[in-house]
C-alpha cells in the first residue's frame, strides 16, 4: 500500500438523555464501527490510527453507573501510543461514576470540558494522546445536543524522503546446517555486515557458534568470512551477541567458560585489516561466574566497547545482572569499570541489553520491577565524566505493567534512544510489544514517543529489536504472522518528521514461512538494513536461519 497523503475528517454528535439521547461518530462519512444502533449509554469512544486512518476499535464505557467501566476507559486511554486518534461521544448520562483518573485520561488527549460535563449532558470531542489541555476539538453543553468536526493530514505511508525499502538479497551461507540460527544477530556499518549463527558447529564441537562477514561489491552483498576462534567449545554460543564500530567488531560467547566456571561467558575483538577481520583479543573479567552469561550483549563506538552479563550476582543478590566498560589502550582492551546500579534486585537482568554512542550508554534490565508490577523492566543512563562511568538516570515509563519487559533492547544514537519492551499488550491484544523513544533535552532524558503499530496482534513482540541512524528507526516483531503463516515476522520503519516518529513502512518478505521468526534481529546504517530471520529453513535444513538485506529508494 502506498499513499501520497490524504486528509480524514471525524465528525462526532452527541445528546444527553433530555435533549435527543444519541451519539455517533463519523469517519469520512462513514459510521466509525460501532453500528447506528449500537451506541450505548456513558462515553463512546474510537481509536483511530493517525497514520493509516483506520478505526482500530470502538468500544462503550458506561462510565454512569459501572465503576469497572471507568477504569477500563482510563486504563483504555493510558496505554495508547502518543499522536493516537480518539473520538469520544457521551449518550444518556456519562457522569455519575466518572472520577478524576478519567478526567485525566480525557486531559491526555488534549481536552478542557471534560470538566464542564455535567449530569445527562452532551460532550463531543475529538483528540489525540499526548496533547497539550485546550487543543483538542470538543463541545459541550447541559441543555442541547453538541457536534465537533476535525481533520487531519495523514502523512504519506511506505514512503520515506529517502523512497521506499526495496528488499535487495536474502544471505544464506551454502554451509549452514540443521539449527545453526543464522541471523540470531547482526550488525551493519558502512558496506559491511555481520551475521551470527551462536548454534553452529565448530568441527566436532556442537552449538560453538561462528560469525560471516559480507561485504558490498558492486551492488552484492558476498560473504567473505565464516569466523570461528580456535578456541571454541561445544555450546559457547559465539555470534550470540555483535556490534560493529569503523574497522572493528566485538562479538558475544555468552555461554563460554572461564576460570570461574561454566556458562560465565566471553567477548572476541576482531580488527579489518587488508580485506580481512583478524581475531585480536579474547575479553573475559577477572571476576567472572559460573553462569555470569558475559557477552549476552555488546556494543561499541570507537575504542570504547560494553559488555552485559545479565545473570552476575551482586554482593547481596542473585542473577541482577552487570555490565563492563573495556577501552582500547595501546593496542589492547583494558578493563574500564564495571556498572552495577544498587537498586538492582534478584533477577533484573541487567545487561540484556546494552548501547553507547560516544560518551553515553544505555543497558536494559528487562525483569526489574516496577509500580506497574513485577518483570515490568527499567534501562540504565550512563555518562562518561573525568574518566568515569556514572548513572545519570533511570528510565521506567510510567505506564509500565507486570511482564513488560521494558529494556529487553535498547538502541541509542545521539540525544535520541528507542527502548523496546516486548511483552507490552495493547488494547486487549497480550504481548504485542511496543517501543519507546527517549530524547536528551536540558541532561534529562524525556519519553517522547511510544511507537506501536496498529495492525500488531496477540504475541507479535513488536521491540524484540531495535536499531538507529540518523532519523531512521528500525523495530523487529518477530511473532507476526503473514498470511497463515503464523509466527513469520516482519519489521517496521519509522522516520522522523517534524518531531515526530512516523511509521512508513513493514518489512515482510512474500517467502517467509511459519516460525521464521523475521525481526528476531535487526540493524541499520540509515542507507541498508539488515534483519535476522534466525528459524528460517535453508537448503532443506530446519532452524538454519537466513538474513535479508534492504536498501533505501531515492525518490
Amino acid at each position: 500500500m502506498t499513499r501520497n497523503g490524504t486528509t480524514m475528517i471525524v465528525n462526532v454528535y452527541s445528546a444527553g438523555h433530555d435533549y435527543g439521547n444519541y451519539a455517533l461518530i463519523m469517519l469520512n462519512d462513514q459510521e466509525v464501527g460501532f453500528g447506528f444502533e449500537n451506541y450505548g449509554c456513558g462515553l463512546n469512544v474510537a481509536v483511530i490510527d493517525e497514520v493509516t486512518g483506520q478505526t482500530i476499535s470502538c468500544t462503550t464505557f458506561d462510565t454512569c453507573i459501572d465503576a469497572s467501566s471507568v477504569t477500563a476507559f482510563a486504563e483504555l486511554v493510558e496505554n495508547l501510543p502518543q499522536g493516537r486518534i480518539v473520538a469520544i461521544a457521551a449518550k444518556d448520562d456519562a457522569t455519575l461514576s466518572l472520577n478524576d483518573r478519567a478526567k485525566k485520561a480525557c486531559e491526555s488527549l488534549g481536552s478542557y470540558l471534560i470538566y464542564y460535563l455535567t449530569f445527562r449532558g452532551s460532550w463531543a470531542m475529538i483528540g489525540q494522546k499526548g496533547a497539550t489541555v485546550g487543543t483538542a476539538v470538543e463541545s459541550v453543553s447541559g441543555d442541547s445536543p453538541v457536534e465537533c468536526c476535525r481533520s487531519f493530514n495523514l502523512p504519506s505511508l511506505l514512503e520515506s524522503s529517502t523512497g521506499q525499502w526495496q528488499q535487495k538479497q536474502k544471505l544464506q551461507p551454502p554451509d549452514l546446517q540443521r539449527q545453526y540460527i543464522f541471523g540470531s544477530s547482526v550488525a551493519i556499518s558502512e558496506e559491511v555486515a555481520i551475521i551470527g549463527a551462536r548454534l553452529a558447529d565448530a568441527n566436532s564441537d556442537k552449538y560453538a557458534g561462528s560469525i560471516y562477514s559480507f561485504q558490498l561489491e558492486n551492488g552484492q552483498w558476498i560473504q567473505k568470512q565464516k569466523l570461528q576462534p580456535g578456541d571454541l567449545q561445544r555450546g559457547s554460543c559465539f555470534g550470540n551477541s555483535v556490534a560493529i564500530s569503523n574497522n572493528i567488531a566485538i562479538v558475544g560467547a555468552y555461554f563460554a567458560g572461564a576460570e570461574g566456571g561454566q556458562y560465565a561467558g566471553s567477548a572476541y575483538i576482531f580488527e579489518f585489516e587488508n580485506g580481512h577481520w583478524i581475531e585480536k583479543q579474547k575479553i573475559q573479567p577477572s571476576d567472572l561466574q559460573h553462569g555470569d552469561n558475559f557477552g549476552y550483549a555488546v556494543a561499541i563506538s570507537g575504542n570504547i566497547a560494553i559488555i552485559g552479563a545479565r545473570l552476575a550476582n551482586s554482593h547481596s543478590d542473585q542473577y541482577v545482572g552487570s555490565a563492563y566498560i573495556f577501552q582500547l589502550e595501546n593496542n589492547q582492551w583494558v578493563q574500564k569499570q564495571k556498572l552495577q546500579p544498587a537498586d538492582l534486585q534478584r533477577g533484573d537482568n541487567f545487561g540484556t541489553a546494552v548501547a553507547i554512542s560516544n560518551d553515553v550508554a544505555i543497558v536494559g534490565a528487562r525483569f526489574a520491577n516496577a509500580e506497574g508490577g513485577q518483570y515490568a523492566g527499567s534501562a540504565y543512563i550512563f555518562n562518561l565524566e573525568n574518566d568515569q562511568w556514572v548513572q545519570k538516570q533511570k528510565l521506567q515509563p510510567a505506564d509500565l505493567k507486570q511482564g513488560d519487559n521494558f529494556g529487553n533492547s535498547v538502541a541509542i544514537k545521539g540525544d535520541i534512544a528507542i527502548i523496546g519492551a516486548d511483552g507490552v499488550d495493547a488494547e486487549g491484544r497480550l504481548d504485542t510489544g511496543t517501543a519507546y523513544i527517549f530524547q536528551l533535552e536540558n541532561g534529562q532524558w524525556i519519553e517522547k514517543q511510544k511507537l506501536q503499530p496498529a495492525d500488531l496482534q496477540r504475541g507479535d513482540g513488536f521491540g524484540t529489536s531495535v536499531s538507529i541512524s540518523g532519523d531512521v528507526v528500525i523495530v523487529g516483531a518477530y511473532g507476526v504472522d503473514l498470511e497463515g503463516h503464523p509466527d513469520a515476522g516482519s519489521t517496521y520503519i519509522f522516520q522522523q518528521e517534524n518531531g515526530q516518529w512516523m511509521q512508513k513502512q513493514k518489512l515482510q518478505p512474500p517467502e517467509l514461512q511459519r516460525s521464521d521468526s523475521f525481526g528476531y534481529a535487526v540493524a541499520t546504517n540509515g542507507k541498508f538494513a539488515v534483519v535476522g530471520a534466525h528459524n528460517a529453513d535453508a537448503q532443506g535444513n530446519p532452524y538454519a536461519g537466513s538474513a535479508y538485506i534492504f536498501e533505501a529508494g531515492v525518490n
